[in-house]
């Protein structure tokens, strides 16, 4: 099967139904010569719960949508329905997901949880888009593996429509403006990172005006899913110095302004 557009390796990245950020921003930040196909994660429960639930537990179906395409990685490109399964649970779930289909597969949870010990973060901020409930959820999991949680930076949600669990996650009517409004309240953290929460939410913007704010690694979920698909098809020799340039934005960053100009 041709690879033409991908030759350096194929990542195949699910993603939640109404997502409209991930595809874009894995695409900017994937290396020249790696490409992607995308499946997208469906569910009919009409709660945010439920519905990153139901993603994790009808795999199966979802990947069916790669067909026999010659993938390199499989990515789980979003992080609520780690926070639900647990690590044991989900190490569990990738695991064999990895043996049944002989790819590796990798969820935006591990891929962030993988990039702080990289980076030898122990102590992080958040800056979260979520409503509390899954927050409470996504603070257990990342304390699970030891992380202490110093600070939660919550992104102000413009409208109700953006709060409201029955038409979408609330990530997703969020921009970047509101992203850097959050990102400036931890100015002062004594974090040794901080995570931009989901994959929905827009971040590139993001990072790369994070150096002028704050004087320590900011990551985001796509990013620390890209890098670590990325890494799994062509691992690098240093791995903190690569992803401390994934940060930076020093392969991605003019891509990036072509896009967005």
């Amino acid at each position: 099967m041709s690879l033409e557009y991908s030759p350096q390796g194929l990542v195949g990245l699910l993603t939640p139904q109404a997502n409209t950020t991930v595809e874009a921003e894995v695409q900017t930040l994937l290396p020249t010569g790696m490409g992607l196909v995308n499946g997208r994660l469906v569910s009919h429960q009409s709660q945010l719960e439920d519905r990153l639930q139901d993603y994790f537990a009808n795999l199966d179906a979802h990947i069916a949508q790669f067909g026999d395409a010659p993938l390199s990685v499989i990515g789980l490109a979003v992080t609520g329905a780690s926070y639900f399964m647990g690590l044991e649970k989900e190490a569990a779930l990738l695991q064999k997901m990895s043996l049944s289909y002989g790819v590796p597969f990798i969820s935006a949870g591990l891929a962030v949880r993988q990039a702080l010990k990289v980076l030898n973060a122990k102590h992080i901020a958040l800056v979260s888009p979520y409503p509390h409930s899954l927050m409470l959820h996504s603070k257990a999991y990342w304390t699970s593996d030891g992380f202490e949680v110093l600070e939660v930076a919550q992104v102000v949600k413009p409208t109700e429509e953006a709060s409201n669990p029955h038409t979408s996650h609330p990530v997703y009517s969020l921009g970047s403006e509101a992203v850097i409004q959050s990102l400036q309240t931890l100015s002062g953290t004594q974090a040794d990172a901080v995570v931009l929460l989901g994959t929905g939410l827009p971040t590139l913007r993001c990072l790369l005006a994070a150096p002028q704010m704050l004087k320590k690694p900011v990551l985001s979920c796509n990013l620390a899913l890209t890098w670590c698909c990325a890494n799994t098809i062509d691992p690098a020799q240093d791995a903190k110095q690569s992803l401390l340039g994934w940060i930076e934005g020093a392969q991605w960053k003019q891509r990036f302004l072509e896009r967005c100009a």
